[in-house]
């Protein structure tokens, strides 16, 4: 009971950051050793969102190992909150209950063969512009912490993509855990201008918060 309501009030703070409480304080001292320039790799498509692609899809992210996990459905939370954030769409999220009732699966990868119903039907009955696939291709939640993600943003005709990204962030990396650290300061609920207990390098849901952010802000501006 108790580690229900421990969880429920993490992932209540955790969207209040991702919905976009950032701040700056005029108290705080900029610290240059935790601002990061820090940009993911592997990212591809068009150079502008197109005008008329207003309406996403946002299908459960996909993991082929253990889907049911309570991770994985605080994944799909976190990173729908994270799109959100930016602004570049409205959303539409689809559960893996709904996905069941649709399609009998719960989940799609972006790079497997995908029915010849799924997007006509996710258009007839969300009245969406495009789909956006998500994939967990790594995850390792023990320091030093690790995640990938590929996504992908596909225009409902099936032929278009505006975006796609393959990429791993690790935080043994010293570029990404500077990025980490940076993401985490510039959070609302943190006290002091430095994170120096480094607490998001510990938990493997503050760091997906930041792998979405990063993801995310990899996005083409709209025309």
């Amino acid at each position: 009971m108790h580690a229900r309501i421990a969880k429920g009030l993490f992932l209540f703070f955790l969207a209040l950051i991702l919905a976009g409480c950032v701040t700056q304080r005029k108290n705080s001292v900029p610290r240059e050793a935790f601002h990061s320039e820090y940009k993911p790799r592997n990212v591809a498509g068009l150079q502008k969102i197109p005008a008329e692609v207003r309406r996403v899809v946002v299908l459960p992210i996909f993991w082929d190992r253990d889907a049911d996990s309570d991770f994985v459905a605080d994944l799909d939370v976190i990173f729908q909150l994270s799109l959100q954030r930016t602004g570049a769409f409205e959303i539409v999220p689809v559960s893996r209950a709904q996905m069941y009732k649709l399609f009998h699966a719960y989940q799609f990868s972006s790079v497997a063969v995908l029915p010849d119903n799924l997007l006509p039907e996710l258009r007839a009955q969300y009245a969406a512009d495009a789909v956006l696939f998500l994939d967990l291709t790594v995850n390792r939640p023990y320091r030093p912490i690790s995640i990938g993600i590929r996504a992908r943003l596909v225009e409902m005709d099936g032929q278009t993509m505006i975006w796609a990204i393959d990429s791993i962030f690790d935080s043994a990396d010293p570029a990404v855990a500077r990025a980490a650290l940076d993401f985490s300061n510039r959070s609302t609920f943190n006290r002091y201008p430095v994170d120096s207990t480094g607490g998001i390098l510990m938990s493997p849901r503050a760091f997906a918060g930041f792998a979405a952010d990063a993801v995310f802000g990899t996005l083409p501006p709209r025309k």
